[in-house]
């Protein structure tokens, strides 16, 4: 059996732009932050037929999911937690009990998948492709409590691996679709190292093995060129995030790559001697910004924002429609054909974060 590292999507994003997540919390119970929710694979090299089968078969690859997401408080004292996958047919697949300690509002707690290496969990795999349906389930005898926090979905598909023989034929490696990621885009600047001019900084995916040089982002303001992470005195792009499946092949995979404006900031609070001479201050600036990516020398990715006469970035409004507090902003992507991508993927608007788009989230 080979796993992958469980990755947090969104708090990818919120690491780097050290920030952390916030949620308006149900009075009355725990609230599953949609934006917290990972799902992946771990596959195993042989499969259970029936979970009470007397011998696997082996050579014949299979998978389960594993997931972690985060819940809000408050988390009641007595609160029983569980998720319940179904196979594409409807048919229950897999129940599990999630135990999770007792918060209060405001709160934010952890959840990650059970231990899959026991042979129990070995005994549960599918070798199904398709879409998988899943539901977040709190109970709680205390307060009368049976209530579903949450429903989702995901995609899985597979490629073969290994020679074209017959022994290999059952070789398949599995993986969960993320195409949805591709427009969803994040800006927002790292206070912790600049406090008087934070440098703005943004993340967006890309679908492929991708190398930090095939990468680079340029800001425009008014439609001038005001800088480029291709100069390595204006800025820096890096891959720092990647789902992949266990094989590692080149595609599919996701990489999330991380963008750093070093002379572009969002404001000058200047205290010390430091002039920031040649730095770019959004509040001082108001206007139309773009950036625009290139990747493998094509157009890949472009995206907007506004900063108002008050020297703010103007908010979209999405973050706020999705219940999603103190974060970076939440930036629409155009995906274009060609350096990354062969078709436009159009996911987002039904499988983004597992089911739950982005209410207000338009593609320009």
């Amino acid at each position: 059996m080979k796993t992958r590292t469980k990755m947090n999507l969104l708090a990818a994003a919120l690491m780097l732009l050290a920030v952390t997540p916030g949620a308006k919390a149900d009075d009355a119970g725990p609230t599953v932050l949609k934006t917290t929710m990972n799902i992946m694979v771990t596959r195993y090299l042989r499969y259970f037929p029936t979970p009470t089968a007397a011998e696997p078969t082996y050579n014949t690859w299979s998978w389960r999911p594993r997931f972690n997401f985060s819940l809000a408080g408050p988390i009641p004292g007595g609160s029983q937690v569980s998720i319940s996958f179904f196979k594409p047919d409807g048919s229950a697949w897999l129940s599990m009990p999630l135990p999770v300690n007792e918060v209060s509002a405001g709160q934010t707690v952890p959840v990650v998948s059970p231990n899959d290496t026991t042979q129990d969990a070995e005994r549960h795999t599918t070798t199904l492709t398709g879409t998988f349906t899943f539901k977040i389930n709190l109970k709680n005898p205390l307060t009368s409590t049976n209530k579903t926090l949450y429903n989702g979905k995901f995609t899985v598909n597979k490629f073969h691996v290994g020679p074209n023989l017959p022994a290999n034929a059952h070789q398949w490696d599995y993986y969960v679709e993320h195409d949805w990621l591709l427009p969803i885009g994040y800006m927002g600047w790292k206070t912790a190292e600049d406090e008087e001019a934070p440098q703005l900084m943004s993340l967006m995916w890309f679908r492929g093995d991708l190398k930090q040089e095939q990468v680079a982002a340029y800001m425009y303001y008014k439609g001038k060129q005001i800088c480029s992470t291709g100069n390595s005195e204006q800025g820096s792009s890096y891959p720092q995030y990647t789902l992949i499946p266990p094989s590692t092949p080149a595609d599919p995979r996701w990489t999330g790559f991380v963008f750093r404006f070093f002379n572009v900031a969002a404001y000058n609070k200047m205290v010390t001697n430091n002039p920031h001479t040649g730095t770019h201050f959004l509040d001082k600036n108001p206007g139309e910004y773009e950036i625009k990516v290139l990747v493998k020398g094509q157009l890949a990715r472009t995206t907007s924002f506004t900063v108002g006469e008050d020297g703010k970035v103007v908010d979209n409004g999405i973050a706020a429609a999705n219940g999603i507090a103190a974060m970076p902003f939440i930036l629409p992507v155009k995906v274009i054909a060609g350096g990354d991508v062969k078709v436009v993927p159009t996911t987002y608007k039904t499988d983004a974060f597992y089911g739950n788009p982005l209410s207000k989230f338009m593609i320009p």
